[in-house]
Protein backbone atom coordinates (compact mmCIF):
# COMPACT_ATOMS: atom_id res chain seq x y z
CA UNK A 1 0.00 0.00 0.00
CA UNK A 2 1.40 3.71 -1.18
CA UNK A 3 2.12 5.17 2.16
CA UNK A 4 0.75 8.88 2.18
CA UNK A 5 2.16 12.02 3.38
CA UNK A 6 -0.06 14.78 5.12
CA UNK A 7 0.99 17.80 3.61
CA UNK A 8 0.03 20.81 6.39
CA UNK A 9 0.81 24.23 6.17
CA UNK A 10 1.10 25.09 9.72
CA UNK A 11 1.80 22.84 11.87
CA UNK A 12 3.20 22.75 15.80
CA UNK A 13 5.32 20.23 15.23
CA UNK A 14 6.25 20.52 19.42
CA UNK A 15 3.09 19.84 20.60
CA UNK A 16 2.18 17.04 18.06
CA UNK A 17 5.47 15.13 19.06
CA UNK A 18 5.04 16.13 22.75
CA UNK A 19 1.06 14.96 22.78
CA UNK A 20 2.22 11.42 21.13
CA UNK A 21 4.83 10.74 23.73
CA UNK A 22 2.26 11.81 26.49
CA UNK A 23 -0.40 9.29 25.36
CA UNK A 24 2.30 6.32 25.49
CA UNK A 25 3.69 7.66 28.74
CA UNK A 26 0.15 7.75 29.91
CA UNK A 27 -1.18 4.09 28.91
CA UNK A 28 2.36 2.69 30.93
CA UNK A 29 0.62 3.35 34.31
CA UNK A 30 3.82 0.92 36.60
CA UNK A 31 6.99 2.48 34.98
CA UNK A 32 8.50 5.41 33.20
CA UNK A 33 8.39 4.53 29.25
CA UNK A 34 12.63 4.96 28.25
CA UNK A 35 13.19 7.72 25.48
CA UNK A 36 16.60 7.62 23.45
CA UNK A 37 17.56 10.73 21.65
CA UNK A 38 19.63 10.12 19.00
CA UNK A 39 21.88 13.27 18.15
CA UNK A 40 21.22 14.83 21.11
CA UNK A 41 23.61 17.35 21.58
CA UNK A 42 23.63 19.44 24.82
CA UNK A 43 20.10 18.49 25.62
CA UNK A 44 19.64 14.88 26.16
CA UNK A 45 15.84 16.00 26.69
CA UNK A 46 14.49 17.87 24.06
CA UNK A 47 13.15 21.18 25.04
CA UNK A 48 9.83 20.93 24.04
CA UNK A 49 9.66 17.99 25.83
CA UNK A 50 10.87 18.87 29.46
CA UNK A 51 7.77 18.73 30.91
CA UNK A 52 7.17 14.63 29.63
CA UNK A 53 7.16 11.75 32.16
CA UNK A 54 9.93 9.70 30.28
CA UNK A 55 13.39 8.61 31.64
CA UNK A 56 15.43 10.45 28.81
CA UNK A 57 19.19 9.09 27.48
CA UNK A 58 21.32 10.64 24.94
CA UNK A 59 23.79 9.41 22.34
CA UNK A 60 26.49 11.77 20.13
CA UNK A 61 30.05 11.74 19.05
CA UNK A 62 30.50 15.65 19.86
CA UNK A 63 33.60 16.23 21.99
CA UNK A 64 33.04 18.88 24.04
CA UNK A 65 30.08 16.70 25.82
CA UNK A 66 30.24 15.49 29.09
CA UNK A 67 29.01 11.73 28.99
CA UNK A 68 27.46 9.88 32.04
CA UNK A 69 25.75 6.64 31.92
CA UNK A 70 23.01 8.78 30.56
CA UNK A 71 24.92 10.25 27.75
CA UNK A 72 26.41 7.39 25.50
CA UNK A 73 29.23 8.63 23.18
CA UNK A 74 28.62 6.83 19.21
CA UNK A 75 29.83 8.08 15.69
CA UNK A 76 26.10 7.71 14.38
CA UNK A 77 27.17 7.06 11.06
CA UNK A 78 29.42 4.02 11.80
CA UNK A 79 28.75 2.76 15.68
CA UNK A 80 26.58 0.58 17.53
CA UNK A 81 24.92 2.83 19.82
CA UNK A 82 25.79 1.69 23.36
CA UNK A 83 22.77 0.77 24.40
CA UNK A 84 21.09 -2.83 24.96
CA UNK A 85 18.79 -4.83 22.41
CA UNK A 86 14.51 -3.94 22.72
CA UNK A 87 15.38 -1.65 25.85
CA UNK A 88 13.60 1.72 24.76
CA UNK A 89 9.75 2.61 23.65
CA UNK A 90 10.70 5.75 22.05
CA UNK A 91 13.44 6.85 20.08
CA UNK A 92 14.23 10.76 18.68
CA UNK A 93 16.06 12.49 16.42
CA UNK A 94 15.54 16.40 15.78
CA UNK A 95 17.10 17.63 12.78
CA UNK A 96 19.63 15.33 12.56
CA UNK A 97 19.51 12.69 9.57
CA UNK A 98 20.64 15.45 7.31
CA UNK A 99 23.85 15.81 8.82
CA UNK A 100 25.15 12.05 8.27
CA UNK A 101 26.70 10.87 5.33
CA UNK A 102 25.46 7.22 6.12
CA UNK A 103 21.89 7.55 7.72
CA UNK A 104 21.15 4.04 7.08
CA UNK A 105 23.13 3.41 10.32
CA UNK A 106 20.71 5.56 12.43
CA UNK A 107 17.59 3.74 10.99
CA UNK A 108 19.52 0.62 11.89
CA UNK A 109 20.48 1.08 15.57
CA UNK A 110 17.33 2.48 16.65
CA UNK A 111 15.34 -0.08 15.29
CA UNK A 112 17.43 -2.49 17.29
CA UNK A 113 17.35 -0.39 20.72
CA UNK A 114 13.64 0.33 20.16
CA UNK A 115 11.35 -2.64 22.11
CA UNK A 116 8.54 -4.32 19.50
CA UNK A 117 6.02 -1.85 18.99
CA UNK A 118 8.32 1.03 19.87
CA UNK A 119 8.08 4.63 18.21
CA UNK A 120 10.31 6.34 15.83
CA UNK A 121 10.59 9.86 15.80
CA UNK A 122 11.95 12.50 13.74
CA UNK A 123 12.41 15.71 12.09
CA UNK A 124 14.45 16.19 8.65
CA UNK A 125 14.41 19.15 6.41
CA UNK A 126 12.86 18.79 3.12
CA UNK A 127 15.71 19.20 0.10
CA UNK A 128 13.33 19.66 -2.16
CA UNK A 129 12.34 23.20 -0.54
CA UNK A 130 13.88 25.83 -2.85
CA UNK A 131 16.49 27.17 -0.05
CA UNK A 132 18.29 24.09 0.19
CA UNK A 133 17.47 23.21 -3.10
CA UNK A 134 19.64 25.97 -3.99
CA UNK A 135 21.99 25.74 -1.17
CA UNK A 136 23.17 22.38 -2.23
CA UNK A 137 24.10 23.77 -5.39
CA UNK A 138 25.01 27.24 -4.58
CA UNK A 139 27.17 26.66 -1.50
CA UNK A 140 27.62 30.06 -1.60
CA UNK A 141 24.54 30.73 -0.63
CA UNK A 142 23.82 28.53 2.08
CA UNK A 143 27.18 30.38 4.04
CA UNK A 144 25.20 33.71 2.93
CA UNK A 145 22.22 32.88 5.15
CA UNK A 146 24.03 31.76 7.77
CA UNK A 147 25.65 34.85 8.30
CA UNK A 148 22.26 36.99 7.78
CA UNK A 149 20.46 34.59 10.26
CA UNK A 150 23.67 34.09 12.58
CA UNK A 151 22.76 30.72 12.61
CA UNK A 152 25.32 28.85 14.41
CA UNK A 153 24.53 25.33 14.04
CA UNK A 154 24.26 25.26 10.13
CA UNK A 155 27.98 26.76 10.58
CA UNK A 156 29.20 24.21 12.39
CA UNK A 157 27.93 20.77 11.42
CA UNK A 158 27.91 20.06 7.18
CA UNK A 159 24.90 18.65 5.48
CA UNK A 160 24.77 16.12 3.02
CA UNK A 161 20.92 15.62 2.31
CA UNK A 162 21.02 11.91 2.08
CA UNK A 163 18.06 11.57 3.29
CA UNK A 164 15.53 14.42 2.79
CA UNK A 165 13.33 13.36 0.07
CA UNK A 166 9.70 11.38 0.55
CA UNK A 167 11.09 8.66 -1.30
CA UNK A 168 14.39 8.45 0.39
CA UNK A 169 12.88 8.64 3.68
CA UNK A 170 9.93 6.27 2.86
CA UNK A 171 12.82 3.76 1.75
CA UNK A 172 14.84 3.67 4.75
CA UNK A 173 11.56 2.66 7.10
CA UNK A 174 11.61 -0.46 5.64
CA UNK A 175 11.18 -2.87 8.43
CA UNK A 176 8.98 -0.18 10.30
CA UNK A 177 5.12 0.57 10.34
CA UNK A 178 4.82 3.81 9.12
CA UNK A 179 2.46 5.66 11.11
CA UNK A 180 2.42 9.16 9.97
CA UNK A 181 4.40 11.56 7.46
CA UNK A 182 3.80 14.73 7.98
CA UNK A 183 5.48 17.63 5.35
CA UNK A 184 4.84 21.14 6.66
CA UNK A 185 5.91 24.65 6.85
CA UNK A 186 5.80 27.50 4.16
CA UNK A 187 8.36 29.57 2.25
CA UNK A 188 8.20 32.89 4.67
CA UNK A 189 8.97 30.98 7.52
CA UNK A 190 12.59 29.89 6.47
CA UNK A 191 14.07 32.88 4.87
CA UNK A 192 15.07 36.16 6.87
CA UNK A 193 13.42 39.14 5.47
CA UNK A 194 11.07 41.83 6.63
CA UNK A 195 7.36 41.65 8.38
CA UNK A 196 5.58 42.86 5.12
CA UNK A 197 7.94 40.32 2.83
CA UNK A 198 7.57 37.49 5.34
CA UNK A 199 3.70 37.57 5.39
CA UNK A 200 3.78 37.38 1.51
CA UNK A 201 6.17 34.91 0.80
CA UNK A 202 4.14 33.00 3.69
CA UNK A 203 1.37 32.84 1.44
CA UNK A 204 3.75 30.49 -0.81
CA UNK A 205 3.36 27.15 0.17
CA UNK A 206 6.59 25.22 0.14
CA UNK A 207 6.64 22.31 2.94
CA UNK A 208 10.29 22.17 4.26
CA UNK A 209 10.00 20.10 6.94
CA UNK A 210 9.56 16.48 7.58
CA UNK A 211 7.98 14.87 10.66
CA UNK A 212 7.90 11.34 10.42
CA UNK A 213 6.51 8.46 12.84
CA UNK A 214 6.70 5.15 12.31
CA UNK A 215 6.32 1.41 15.02
CA UNK A 216 9.12 -0.88 15.06
CA UNK A 217 7.58 -4.27 13.76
Amino acid sequence: METRITKIRDLDYQTNVSSVIERIAASEKNRKIKCLNIGCGKEVIPYFLKNSNCDFYGADNLPYLKYAKNLKKCNLERDRIPFKNNSFDIAISVFVLEHLKNPANLFKEAKRVLKKGGLLIFLTPNSNHPVFWLGRRLPFLRKLYCRLTNNKFQQEFEAYWNCNTSKEIIKSLRGYNIRKIFLFGSLGAYLPCNSILQKLLMKIYSPYTFLDMAQKK
